[in-house]
């Protein structure tokens, strides 16, 4: 009988170790609050799968970053695709570090082996808090949507903003974009015009109606309008916000297939403002 009462205690104090320490742990957490602030957002951020695309998200990166940004590539290896094999460090970057250095850039770079790519995509979104993610427009066997799949997971999660990128053609120079303005709230698209801008591109506003222009006239619109008038395959790049694109889509049907020119569809951050 005194056998078995001290296991039985044994047992109970060994379970209740754990408990107590928790509820410690959090009495202590309570007592002394931490005030915690987020890190500042960091640049803009690009995932990707093989090196190709990769190398087109830096050039969009590259057109697309402010003065001092700090532009980061990601890369998350499939399981599958190793077989057993441990991914040789930095290999897979060695084409974009080139690329880089030409074009005067610094690149960091983010590396592993892929769990759940889009979860691991968003995982990083969070360590790394970038102003905006740059992802390829990717298709599956079974659909036409650019930003379904994986994207499309990424797109609905993601706090930062994200550009979903489809290139036609690989124009050898960006020199002029248009930027699709189908709402108000398109009113964001701005800042990446200006971004455009300061990157030596020309840009042209297309507000997709006659209000929207006289909106855009009197908030005094610090770039050339024109209505949009269906002529898009002059540009070598044209911008349209996600919303406008998913309600519309069926207009742009056969671009799935053959986009009149490289489209960058951009939905903007789902974090407050200042943040």
């Amino acid at each position: 009988e005194l056998f078995a009462v001290l296991v039985l205690m044994a047992f109970i104090t060994t379970f209740m170790t754990g408990p107590i320490l928790s509820i410690m742990h959090r009495k202590r957490s309570e007592d002394v609050p931490v005030a915690v602030k987020p890190p500042s957002a960091r640049g803009i951020l690009f995932s990707f799968g093989p090196v190709l695309t990769g190398i087109s998200l830096l050039r969009i990166a590259s057109l697309l970053r402010k003065e001092g940004e700090r532009i980061t590539a990601a890369h998350f290896h499939r399981s599958s695709e190793l077989l057993g094999r441990d991914p040789v460090e930095g290999k897979i970057f060695r084409a974009l570090h080139a690329r880089a250095a030409d074009s005067g850039l610094q690149l960091a770079t983010v590396e592993g082996v892929a769990t759940d790519i889009s979860e691991d995509i968003l995982s990083t979104i969070q360590k790394e808090r970038p102003e905006l993610l740059l992802l390829g427009g990717a298709r599956s066997m079974f659909s036409k949507n650019r930003i379904g799949g994986k994207v499309g997971e990424v797109l609905k999660d993601a706090s930062s903003a994200v550009g979903i990128y489809v290139e036609k053609d690989l124009p050898e120079e960006f020199r002029q974009a248009g930027i699709l303005f189908s709402r108000r709230k398109d009113g964001f698209l701005m800042d990446y015009a200006e971004r455009l801008r300061g990157s030596g591109v020309d840009v042209i506003i297309l507000p997709t109606t006659e209000d929207l222009m006289e909106h855009l006239v009197a908030a005094q619109c610090p770039f050339p309008m024109r209505l949009d008038n269906d002529l898009y395959g002059e540009f070598d790049l044209l911008v349209v916000s996600v919303p406008h694109w998913l309600e519309k889509r069926y207009l742009y049907s056969d671009w799935m297939d053959d986009p009149p020119c490289s489209l960058l569809l951009i939905r903007e951050s789902s974090e407050p403002a200042g943040e």
